[in-house]
C-alpha cells in the first residue's frame, strides 16, 4: 500500500470533501481529523493540521510532476534527493497502537530518516 501526504488549506480540504464524498463507501471522523473517507481503492484522511493523507495501492496519479534535475548532483533544483513517498529529508515520524486500558498496553514507535539514510531505505523498498 502506498501513502501520499499533501498539505492543504481549509478551502482545499472542503473542496476535496465535496468532490470525494459521492465516491465514498464509508465516512468516519477519527480524533484530530476533519473527516476520513473510505473509497473503493483508497482511504483519504484530512487532519486538522492541514495534512491530507491518501492511502491505497496505486497513487501515482496523485503525485506531482518531478521538477527538473541538476545534471551534476541529480537533485531537483533547490531540494533534497527525491524518494518515493517523501518530499523532503530529514524527516521524523511516530505512531502508536493499542488503547492502554483493559485490552493491552500502548506501544509507540518513532523513526528519523536523514538524507543519507533515505536511498538505503528506498533500495529495500521501504517507503
Amino acid at each position: 500500500m502506498s501513502t501520499l501526504v499533501k498539505q492543504c488549506d481549509r478551502a482545499q480540504i472542503e473542496a476535496l470533501y465535496t468532490r470525494m464524498k459521492p465516491l465514498s463507501v464509508r465516512e468516519s471522523h477519527p480524533s484530530y481529523t476533519h473527516w476520513q473517507l473510505k473509497l473503493k481503492d483508497m482511504t483519504v484522511t484530512a487532519y486538522t493540521s492541514g495534512k491530507v493523507v491518501f492511502q491505497g495501492a496505486d497513487l501515482e496519479w496523485l503525485q506531482e510532476e518531478p521538477a527538473e534535475q541538476d545534471s551534476q548532483t541529480g537533485r531537483n533544483a533547490g531540494s533534497a534527493p527525491a524518494a518515493a513517498g517523501f518530499s523532503m529529508f530529514p524527516q521524523a515520524g511516530s505512531d502508536e497502537v493499542g488503547t492502554g486500558d483493559y485490552f493491552g498496553p500502548v506501544t509507540v514507535a518513532a523513526c528519523y530518516v536523514s538524507e543519507e539514510t533515505a536511498p538505503v531505505l528506498q533500495k529495500m523498498d521501504i517507503t
